[in-house]
């Protein structure tokens, strides 16, 4: 074909992109601003005015992107998507009533720089059905829940949730979570799990009334790492561990982290029914708590207080264990008097 003809087959090509994107058709790009309006094909010439009308015109796999600082709505996803807020652009979504701020269903979402906030509202992000959702240096506060996690993927990286008044992550339905440089404050629970797997790394959780709580339901299991983190001002305990149900398992894996100054326990487990509860603690400071360790330990329970651990300052003592049980301690953790009662067992060693 002549050049010529290549570049008139080129340029028809190009202008059939064009009408198609004005009559709405969707692209790999789309824009919102503050000048925006919503009935625009959320081009960078012509923004959106909101989330939810740039996702009617952004195809799967693609990216909104926030030109300027101004409030851009809620927002249902159900396609594979990155909604991206540029470093020094202010990118709210505030949230009234009672649908998430954002709601993800079935899809793999990048949340980045974003502020969600609740004005009474209950669940800041929600994820369902096997969705797979990644935060980056996002702040989410002033809801029930920050963060509901059902069945699905969650990765949440230097971000902050702060003023909610259940839980900043709730984690169900054999989902996983990965959490790192995150700052939990003044939440009720920081981090709450029911059948899932959750890892929890160089994360501070401050000013609540439980940092972490691992409950699984009847045959199901928790499985909970937390590393380099800093759980401290807790109003009841550092970290709750509990079984409540036949089968269910609580595994809970506490290495280099500081427990501190939190009023009822470091770390507590209670665990009175079949369900079973493990907790291992090593490389890490528990001090000026009620107990380091409290646990009320069930059938077929231990507690396993690993090497290395520095106890001490805490107002009733290291680690007390009551009714039936397994404690394994390890001579070299440094600090008080490790105590059993009402036919627990030491074990030094394991």
């Amino acid at each position: 074909m002549p050049t010529h003809a290549l570049r008139g087959a080129f340029g028809a090509f190009a202008l059939a992109l064009c009408t198609a994107n004005a009559h709405g058709a969707v692209a790999q790009r789309t824009f919102v601003a503050s000048t925006g309006v919503d009935t625009n094909p959320c081009s960078i010439t012509q923004p959106c005015r909101s989330f939810a009308a740039a996702m009617l015109n952004t195809a799967p796999d693609g990216e909104v992107i926030v030109l300027d600082s101004a409030g851009y709505g809620p927002v249902a996803i159900a396609q594979h998507v990155s909604i991206i807020a540029p470093p020094g652009i202010y990118a709210g979504i505030s949230v009234p009533g009672p649908t998430p701020g954002i709601a993800i269903n079935g899809s793999r979402v990048v949340l980045e720089g974003l502020t969600i906030n609740g004005t009474g509202g209950t669940v800041g992000v929600s994820a369902t059905t096997n969705s797979e959702v990644y935060i980056n240096d996002c702040a989410i506060s002033n809801f029930a829940t920050a963060i509901d996690l059902d069945a699905s993927q969650l990765f949440v990286n230097g971000s902050e949730v702060r003023d909610i008044s259940a839980a900043g992550l709730s984690a169900a339905a054999a989902s996983l979570a990965i959490i790192s440089r995150t700052t939990f404050a003044n939440s009720a629970i920081g981090v709450r799990t029911d059948e899932a797997k959750v890892t929890i790394v160089e994360t501070t959780m401050t000013g609540g009334t439980t940092g972490v709580h691992v409950g699984v339901s009847a045959g199901k299991t928790d499985l909970v790492a937390i590393h380099r983190s800093l759980i401290a001002e807790m109003s009841a305990n550092g970290i709750n561990v509990t079984a409540p149900g036949a089968g269910s398992t609580s595994n809970v894996d506490v290495l280099g982290s500081t427990i501190t100054r939190n009023t009822g326990n470091g770390i507590a487990v209670n665990t009175t029914t079949p369900g079973t509860a493990t907790v291992v603690v090593a490389d890490s400071q528990l001090t000026m708590n009620g107990y380091a360790i409290q646990g009320d330990l069930g059938t077929g329970t231990s507690t396993a207080l690993s090497n290395r651990n520095t106890i001490g300052g805490n107002v009733l003592g290291g680690l007390k264990a009551v009714n039936a049980g397994v404690i394994h301690t390890r001579g070299n953790n440094s600090g008080e008097q490790i105590n059993a009662t009402s036919g627990t067992t030491l074990v030094p060693g394991f």
